[in-house]
Formats: structure tokens, sequence, C-alpha cells
């Protein structure tokens, strides 16, 4: 599924949920969670993320600061985490990222 956000929007929630063979899995009780985005451009940056349960699943969310969205494009997203003792990557999704009229 692709997020859209404004480039320099501070603030902004991205999650991402952990799928497995189509099912969503329970990352509750997961560490580590990073948010690993690559820019249009091939810079990665890496956000720290939190584990948060809602009533449609468990996500990875971090929220936006002032230098996060900096680059108006499609990003690629990726979580990695531990969960009972296993550490990994979740599936990739994308990020469109628009440009702000002012």
């Amino acid at each position: 599924m692709t997020q859209v956000v404004h480039e320099g929007e501070v603030g902004t929630v991205i999650t991402l949920q952990a799928i497995e063979n189509g099912a969503v899995v329970n990352i509750t009780g997961g560490t580590n969670f990073k948010i690993f985005a690559r820019t249009p451009s091939g810079t990665v940056k890496t956000w720290t993320a939190s584990i948060i349960t809602a009533a449609s699943g468990t996500f990875g969310y971090t929220t936006t600061a002032t230098s996060d969205l900096d680059e108006e494009g499609m990003w690629l997203l990726q979580g990695k985490f531990t969960l009972s003792g296993w550490t990994g990557y979740a599936l990739k999704s994308q990020l469109d990222v628009r440009s702000a009229l002012a």
C-alpha cells in the first residue's frame, strides 16, 4: 500500500505492517524496530520506530521530524525488527512524497 505525504511535513505518522504469506503478522513484543527509507535519489535513511497495537493489528510506526521528508518522489520503505529470537525484515512498501504549493 502506498502512503501519500508532502515534502517537509513534520509530525506525520508513517506506519508499516508485517505481512507473511498474505497474512498480517502479530509483532506484539517485537523490539529494535527500525524503518529504512530509500529516497528517490538513492540515499537510505534509518528511522527509529515503535510498535503499536490497534484494532486492525500491530504496526511499526515513526513520526516524521523536520528533515525526514526532504525529497519529492517515490520512496521505498522497509521495516526491520526482532521477535522471539528472530530478526528480519518486513515487506517493502512505497511512500509517495509530493511537493507542497507553499
